[in-house]
C-alpha cells in the first residue's frame, strides 16, 4: 500500500473488516471436507487422471 490514506491504522481497520464476510456468509469452523483423508483425495485424482502415476 504506497497511498498515506491506507497507511490510516482506522482506515485499514475498516477497510478490512468490510471485507470480511459479505450479505449471507458466515465463519466455517467444523468443514465437512477437512474430514475427508488427503489419501482418499490423491487417490480420486490420480484415478480421474489429472494426477501423474509415480
Amino acid at each position: 500500500m504506497q497511498n498515506a490514506f491506507y497507511k490510516n491504522p482506522k482506515i485499514a481497520e475498516n477497510l478490512a473488516q468490510n471485507s470480511w464476510f459479505g450479505p449471507g456468509e458466515q465463519h466455517a469452523v467444523d468443514r465437512e471436507t477437512e474430514k475427508i483423508p488427503r489419501e482418499k483425495i490423491f487417490i480420486i485424482l490420480k484415478n480421474a487422471g489429472l494426477l501423474p502415476s509415480p
